[in-house]
């Protein structure tokens, strides 16, 4: 052999690690971790220190594990434990803080991508290998509950130990925490970060409210104007979930001939399949036999491809409008681009998409509680001072409340939010009870999801059968009525 040919061959040997094809699973991981919400180093990112208390932070004890956050409150059954596991593990609110001053949780997907202990925790983000399983699996998330259980339940420590303050600045803190969590490109991390971060915004709320002699005016001015009032989950900042789409794009792939663009029939029943199956195990048989005919009928690769791409740019649309305006009316008029696919030709597409709607939803729903927890907060302030609530909102913009904060999302005039002081007792309909508004006190609502004032007369959450009432808090007016009643 012509030594020009040994030194090449050479050369190639020792370059061959360098040319070897990653597998379609590390290429996904490698995309997932190049995103924004990830890449980043240990100055801006809090996963580390977020993990480690994570894995540090036993489980709630059993007498009150099965309880639902909500109704684990001082005075209730299970208090006690749950207070003497709170104070045991005093070293997570670092751990919160660290995550709420940096810019981003930064957890790596993949397993493999965490260290051994966290591993073995299971605070990390399983991916598919494409072949035998196809779903992510979000195990980090149990510990995201529990991180926010044990903050919820030490500032109810704290606020009725007269500790109002360190009430405050935790639940202050968590929130950041979980608007970070919120930030993650999934659809599972987004929607359980959010749910945990409106349930965090009310507990707050009740706080204010049955502690609100505790607190100074000045504490709940810097709540409304500082501190709640510069965390942003408007359209601009809270983002669509994105990561999603890099999934169902190497799970279609995986699923077609490159070379025809035709789906390999086998390989695309045997994927889909398995999805539907991991999400509805029942009547597997059926599924694969629902899978096997569909093969037949579906698009090529590239229509495929582009049919996914026009549902996240109908998605982006419709989450980036501004309410109210002539754009939105436009885009909201049509259909979503999911219901004008042809279900057949494009099944597989279709059944990788979550509950979008749902998610949509509950990003509406957290807008309207965090900015009208600014207004709530800036009207507890005005009756700290003055002994009394304001006549109306304006009363108190710029000096408790910030003026852009009151604005109702569910109005499609951009109204605001609605608001009067009952001059006798207000009953409310609370749904399966009525509670009792105290004459005199702020009443701060808004018209929920279909759009209209119904009078405050029926709170809901969805606002679709009445309105969602802010303050005070109907949950601890239901508390109270509930003392009243049995005393």
């Amino acid at each position: 052999m012509p030594r020009a040919q040994v030194v090449l061959s050479s050369v190639l040997l020792l370059l061959w690690p360098a040319f070897t094809f990653a597998s379609p699973a590390e290429e996904l991981q490698q995309r997932l971790n190049d995103q924004g919400d990830v890449r980043g180093d240990d100055a801006i990112e809090s996963w580390h220190e977020l993990g480690a208390a994570a894995i540090g932070l036993s489980a709630m004890p059993d007498e009150v594990a099965a309880l639902h956050l909500s109704d684990l409150r001082p005075g209730e059954p299970g208090w006690d434990a749950a207070v003497a596991w709170a104070q045991a593990h005093a070293d997570v609110e670092a751990a919160i803080k660290t995550a709420a001053e940096r810019r981003f949780i930064g957890l790596p997907y993949g397993v493999d991508a965490v260290p051994e202990e966290f591993q073995n925790a299971g605070f990390s983000v399983g991916l598919p290998d494409l072949e035998t399983s196809v779903s992510p699996t979000f195990n980090w998330l149990t510990h995201l509950v529990r991180i926010d259980a044990w903050a919820q339940v030490e500032a109810w420590r704290r606020i009725e130990a007269g500790d109002g303050d360190g009430a405050v600045d935790l639940m202050v803190n968590n929130i950041k925490m979980l608007r970070k969590a919120s930030d993650r490109g999934f659809l599972v991390e987004k929607q359980v970060a959010i749910s945990l971060m409106l349930e965090a915004i009310v507990s707050l709320r009740e706080m204010l409210f049955e502690h609100l002699d505790d607190l100074s005016a000045e504490r709940l001015q810097a709540l409304s104007k500082d501190e709640l009032g510069k965390i942003r989950v408007d359209r601009d900042r809270l983002l669509l979930p994105e990561h999603d789409r890099f999934v169902h794009q190497a799970l279609i792939d995986q699923a077609f001939d490159h070379s025809t663009g035709k789906v390999e029939a086998e390989s695309f029943r045997k994927r889909f399949t398995q999805m539907q199956g991991e999400v509805s195990p029942i009547g597997f048989a059926g599924i694969d036999s629902r899978w096997r005919n569909l093969a037949e009928w579906q698009a090529s690769l590239e229509a495929s491809r582009e049919q996914l791409d026009n549902l996240y740019d109908d998605w982006w649309r419709r989450w980036r409008v501004r309410s109210g305006t002539d754009l939105a009316v436009m885009i909201l008029a049509e259909p979503p681009y999911a219901e004008r696919l042809n279900a057949v030709r494009y099944a597989g597409i279709l059944s990788t998409l979550g509950d979008m709607d749902r998610l949509f939803a509950d990003r509406n729903r957290l807008i309207t509680e965090l900015d009208a927890t600014c207004v709530a907060a800036g009207l507890a302030s005005y009756r700290r001072t003055r002994g009394v609530y304001p006549v109306s909102t304006r009363m108190a913009w710029g000096i408790d409340i910030p003026r852009y904060k009151d604005v109702d999302p569910f109005s499609t005039e951009n109204y605001t939010f609605i608001y009067f002081v009952p001059e006798t007792d207000w009953t409310l309909d609370i749904g399966a009870d009525e509670v009792v508004i105290p004459a005199g006190t702020g009443v701060l609502y808004s018209r929920g999801r279909d759009g209209f004032d119904n009078s405050a007369k029926r709170h809901t959450v969805d606002g679709f059968d009445g309105d969602l009432i802010i303050w005070p808090p109907p949950t601890s007016l239901d508390k109270k009525a509930s003392t009243r009643t049995s005393q």
